[in-house]
């Protein structure tokens, strides 16, 4: 390198040095002075003026570099136009070549420093000084319109697949609204969806859960939703049938599609290399079912009871063909959750090799590490490869209104319209989504830049959903609740044991079916007199679900082998018999011998409280009992229909 050429860089090096210090005010003068401004564009539209006239007397700097007009400049408005004066300088518009920059003694140096650090202060001071004036102003004019007023508020309801992309478009539709002064005209709750199953009986119910009720006190479903973004054509329609003739409920009414996105089988890299390497067919669904093939749990996430459509085939195999789908041991209440899980375990190194079942803008976003709702975003690490076989059906988003009584106000009704049309022109292409017509704009996919999603193949939602809920051994079910005082009592973790129970009972109600199963209730505990055990009215899965809110805590521990002798002889010649016992672990058990008595007897103890299945009081009870107890505990922290779940797919994989 020559002279000349290192005298170029040390420049490039000095200017460069000079314009990053320039920029540095800005950073300075945007987080102080954003907040009071009356709109966000009044910054930009200030910030183009000053950096406009930071070029033109560059300029003037440029012919006079050593003139008066150049140190007022500096010193003035040094944080508007230092990058301007500074960029300029780097192009070399000059009238002069810039020559050698020549070496200085340490002192000069240090002087000179010292001296472009006091300017660039003085430039930062009197620009923030000219922006915190303005943003005054701004203050004032506020002041003396008033306070804004408060914003129409709104509701969203949507898959949790859908999570992040509805929270994130939502916040930029009310962004992009802003009123005069900054004020937000409308705001936005985005909140997860009932099960589609939940939502229908709300037509019936009021949009009640019975299952919540405590005396005269009800409890919803779910928020009341203004917005449905749906997941299919066809799921909408059952909803909307559903009200038709409960308008005193709800009144629904659709606005349109506004977005589309095939449902695909995404395969983790091992997997993927396995497949490519022996060349096996992934045409459709079944070729991929010899590879352990996976999808949520249709009874909870409205995309995988779409997806069953072309997941079962003959009703026969219904039974075997659910429980390959769903195995214990994974998070399946949706696609969302499935896909955090295998993020963390890619991340960890572990691969499962899974095939599963998901939208294709799940696994855009999963490749892209953004957020899928439950989790945030990604570090980078391996993608999915994504197939589509020919046999699966597609997503068709579409927004629907709900008009709830006393909440019909012609402002709702008209932003929520905006939204729709906002939506219908934007599209939601950066989170994955297509068009609904297949199309992406701007956004690369390994399906192509088109795909047909005209046809959901999905057929009548409630026979495919009576179709799920019966894709399992129908069962005789007892539900033993411990009611002793001690289930109110505060672990050193978690909440009380009895709120574990009820909590853990519910869920084990709202996955049987009138009908199909069986089930009673009956609490046990040693009160001052009476009978340890006591059945609790119920002739439906709903009337249980009532009942299971009103028991209170009361009376001692009573013995556990006792409480499972009178349930094993309440269960003797029933079909399929499974006795569920929530209890803290009490602190007596006692024998129980009946239970070897009752044919195929099953018993799941689910421990809510402290102790361990180990704890030493159990242990007899257990060995006694040998193959026919199944103990396991509800730990703090842990989600207990996670737990019943997995229970549920022992017990069906055993009855198959």
């Amino acid at each position: 390198m020559t002279d000349r050429d290192r005298d170029s860089v040390k420049q490039l090096r000095h200017r460069l040095a000079e314009a990053a210090t320039a920029l540095s005010p800005y950073l300075v003068i945007i987080t102080a002075s954003g907040p009071y401004l009356p709109s966000p564009a009044m910054f930009w539209v200030l910030a183009a003026l000053y950096v406009s006239a930071s070029l033109l007397l560059a300029r003037i700097s440029v012919v006079r570099p050593d003139g008066r007009v150049a140190r007022l400049v500096r010193s003035t408005a040094g944080a508007f136009r230092g990058a301007a004066v500074h960029g300029w300088r780097l192009l070399a518009v000059r009238r002069e070549p810039p020559g050698p920059v020549p070496d200085r003694p340490p002192a000069r140096r240090a002087s000179a420093v010292a001296g472009r650090t006091a300017i660039a202060l003085a430039g930062t001071a009197v620009g923030a000084g000219a922006m915190l004036g303005v943003s005054g102003l701004a203050t004032l004019v506020r002041s003396a319109v008033g306070p804004c007023p408060p914003p129409v508020q709104l509701r969203v309801a949507t898959a949790a697949e859908n999570l992040a992309a509805a929270e994130a478009l939502t916040g930029q539709f009310v962004h992009e609204h802003l009123a005069a002064g900054g004020c937000a005209p409308v705001r936005f709750t985005v909140e997860e969806q009932p099960p589609l199953a939940a939502m229908v009986k709300g037509a019936q119910t009021g949009w009640h859960d019975r299952a919540r009720a405590d005396g005269p006190h009800v409890s919803l479903i779910g928020l009341h939703p203004d917005v449905w973004l749906a997941a299919g054509t066809a799921t909408a329609d059952h909803v909307l049938a559903a009200y038709a003739n409960h308008t005193s409920v709800a009144e629904l009414r659709r606005l349109g599609p506004v977005a589309a996105s095939p449902l695909v089988v995404a395969v983790t890299p091992e997997l993927a290399q396995r497949l490519e390497a022996t060349g096996a067919a992934t045409d459709t669904v079944a070729d991929f079912e010899p590879h352990g093939l996976i999808r949520p749990r249709a009874d909870l996430s409205e995309v995988a009871l779409i997806a069953t459509a072309g997941l079962y085939a003959d009703p026969s195999g219904d039974v075997a063909r659910e429980l390959a789908l769903t195995p214990p041991g994974l998070p399946l209440t949706d696609a969302a959750a499935l896909l955090c899980h295998v993020r963390e375990r890619l991340a960890a190194g572990a691969d499962d090799g899974q095939a599963m079942v998901v939208p294709e803008h799940l696994v855009l976003a999963f490749n892209d590490d953004q957020a899928l709702g439950p989790c945030g975003p990604g570090r980078a690490g391996p993608d999915l490869t994504m197939y589509r076989p020919g046999d699966l059906p597609n997503l068709t988003y579409e927004l629907v209104e709900a008009k709830w009584p006393g909440q019909d106000l012609p402002e709702r009704r008209r932003w929520i319209r905006a939204l729709h049309a906002w939506l219908a022109e934007r599209g939601m292409q950066e989170y994955g989504y297509r068009t609904p017509t297949g199309e992406f704009r701007g956004r690369n996919s390994p399906l192509g830049d088109r795909v047909d999603v005209r046809d959901e193949r999905i057929g009548d939602v409630g026979a495919l959903m009576d179709r799920v809920s019966r894709a399992h051994p129908p069962m005789t079910t007892l539900l033993a609740l411990d009611v002793s005082g001690s289930m109110d009592d505060v672990p050193a973790e978690g909440g009380p044991a009895l709120e574990t129970a009820r909590s853990a009972a519910r869920e084990l109600l709202r996955r049987l079916r009138d009908g199909h199963d069986t089930a009673g209730l009956v609490t046990f505990s040693e009160p001052d007199g009476g009978a340890p055990v006591r059945e609790q009215p119920g002739a439906t899965l709903d009337d249980l679900a009532t009942a299971l809110q009103r028991v209170t805590a009361e009376g001692r521990d009573a013995l556990l082998g006792q409480v499972l002798d009178e349930a094993a002889r309440r269960l003797d010649g029933e079909p399929n018999p499974v006795v569920v016992m929530l209890t803290d672990g009490g602190s007596r058990t006692g024998p129980a011998g009946r239970l070897a008595e009752v044919t195929g007897l099953e018993v799941v103890l689910l421990l809510t409280g402290g102790q361990e299945c180990a704890a030493p009081h159990l242990q007899p009870l257990l060995e006694e009992a040998g193959e026919a107890v199944h103990c396991r505990r509800i730990r703090p922290g842990q989600d207990p229909s996670d737990v019943v779940h997995e229970e549920l797919v022992r017990l069906w994989q055993r009855e198959r």
